[in-house]
């Protein structure tokens, strides 16, 4: 028998660990001509979160019944036969991560010389998505 959990997100930690990736990006590739400029300071952040959290939510259609913001939490409901409490922290940490790789180089997407940092980002953000696939897939 299938139930649902809800998995409750806050994007204010997300912003915040986007702010230190940026920073750690910031500091690591002073050497760069011309220079990486930190995203976070002129772009709409809040967009690129909330698209990228439906990206994956769309990714997971299978899965996922419904997802909804409400101020600073997005919440998304998940179908599942059975996630241990483990299982559940686990699937929400990954889905954090994924999304905040995926926003990460969507932000330094449009710098050529942020190019590595883009490949870098995407190859997390894909990572995670596969290792969310895999504990759905063997929960389900």
């Amino acid at each position: 028998m299938k139930n649902t959990i809800t998995l409750a997100l806050s994007l204010t930690a997300i912003k915040q660990e986007i702010t230190a990736q940026c920073a750690w990006i910031d500091a690591t590739n002073l050497t760069i001509l011309p220079p990486i400029v930190n995203p976070t300071k002129r772009t709409d952040i809040d967009f690129v979160i909330y698209s990228n959290l439906s990206s994956i939510c769309n990714r997971l259609s299978g899965y996922i019944i419904s997802s909804t913001q409400n101020d600073d939490i997005y919440n998304i409901e998940i179908r599942t036969v059975y996630l241990s409490e483990e299982k559940r922290t686990s699937l929400l940490r990954l889905i954090s991560e994924c999304a905040i790789h995926g926003i990460i180089a969507e932000l330094y997407s449009s710098q050529q010389q942020a190019s590595h940092i883009c490949a870098m980002f995407l190859t997390k953000r894909d990572s995670s998505m596969r290792r969310i696939l895999q504990l759905l897939a063997y929960t389900n």
